[in-house]
């Protein structure tokens, strides 16, 4: 529920009405709801359409990362979002919720939505879906601000900081 499973299956029915040929891959470890998902997935008759594909390699989910057409992360709740951020990394257009830091890691970079409706997330993918030149501008601006605010240097300086504030 945390990561709006429901919206996003009842937002691809939505999306796969106008665009028959997306397909919807949902990777993460199988928990309590995954019978549910499934089944919401058949009822709604998109069992050619969405995919739930369990956990990942770390090697096939930067595949994923580097090849989706855009990198949709509804949630009710969210720490930092560091799935979101490694999506960045790999240059994928992202569409989340404004909620906990996401929007410390999205920034400008990429979608934002006020909630996680259906409606909402299924407009946000049609809109990107239609625009090419959005999801490429996007994907770049996403990548360099994961280096330019979060890369290894970055952070490295950071800690080098704070571990000299502790040695004065």
């Amino acid at each position: 529920e945390r990561k709006c499973l429901p919206e996003i299956i009842q937002a691809a029915k939505i999306v796969v009405d106008e665009f028959p040929k997306v397909k919807f891959l949902i990777a993460g470890r199988v928990g309590d709801g995954y019978e549910f998902a499934q089944n919401l997935i058949r009822v709604n008759g998109l069992t050619e359409s969405v995919f739930l594909l369990g956990e990942v390699s770390l090697d096939d989910k930067i595949e994923y990362f580097r090849s989706c057409a855009i990198y949709l992360q509804p949630s009710k709740y969210e720490g930092f979002g560091v799935a979101i951020a490694e999506a960045m990394a790999c240059g994928a257009p992202v569409i989340s919720t404004d909620v906990g830091e996401v929007s410390t890691v999205v920034g400008d970079a990429g979608i934002l939505m006020a909630n996680s409706d259906p409606e909402g997330i299924a407009h946000n993918v049609i809109d990107m879906l239609n625009n090419p030149d959005l999801r490429g501008s996007l994907g770049l601006a996403g990548r360099s601000r994961i280096v330019e605010f979060f890369g290894v240097e970055v952070r490295q300086n950071y800690f080098r900081r704070i571990l000299s504030d502790f040695s004065k």
